[in-house]
């Protein structure tokens, strides 16, 4: 250490303390330990999004196989467009693009909230969504190929649907225990 701190004094300007700090090997355990537990915590929240997103792919999927299946019950007394297996797949992979880019734009894939706060977040959510989907389709017409009434009683299941299955989602994640944070309290 005396050493390194004579190489430094050539080059330091003169009056300047030069201070030689050893890290023992305890210290230096600490350090590594606090790098690994960073990246573990890392790897845990990206298992955290993953699952959130799982979970909103399976809300979507069921609620546009849900809105299929209302669809076809309504076509008795509704004179609606007919569909098609690669309509609902149109369908379903819209709404999960459209959700999801909501979700990662508000930051509900990181943030956790209360059961109230999160619920309110999604259906709001979905209702931007709605709009966004319902503009993109009168916009583009894309009503060839996804119907229109599909995305509105889409819509209508996904507003009860996201909201069960995230919760659905933080409550397994909770019981696997990596939905918790570890707080420390100053003061």
């Amino acid at each position: 250490c005396k050493r390194d701190v004579d190489e430094l004094a050539a080059l330091t300007p003169v009056g300047t303390r030069l201070h030689c700090v050893a890290l023992r090997p305890r210290e230096l355990l600490d350090t590594l330990f606090l790098q690994v537990a960073n990246g573990v915590a890392a790897l845990l929240q990206a298992l955290c999004v993953l699952v959130l997103c799982l979970a909103d792919g399976i809300a979507v999927t069921a609620a546009t196989a849900a809105g299929f299946w209302q669809q076809a019950l309504l076509d008795r007394w509704l004179p609606l467009n007919p569909l098609t297996v690669a309509s609902w797949l149109d369908a379903t992979l819209f709404h999960y693009m459209v959700i999801a880019a909501g979700f990662l734009l508000r930051g509900l894939y990181g943030r956790r909230e209360p059961f109230w706060e999160t619920v309110r977040l999604s259906l709001t959510t979905v209702v931007r969504a709605l709009l966004v989907a319902v503009a993109v389709l009168y916009l583009a017409k894309v009503a060839q190929t996804v119907p229109r009434s599909l995305v509105l009683v889409s819509f209508a299941d996904l507003m009860v649907l996201v909201p069960l299955v995230r919760i659905l989602a933080v409550r397994l994640l909770s019981l696997a225990r990596l939905w918790q944070r570890s707080v420390l309290v100053v003061g």
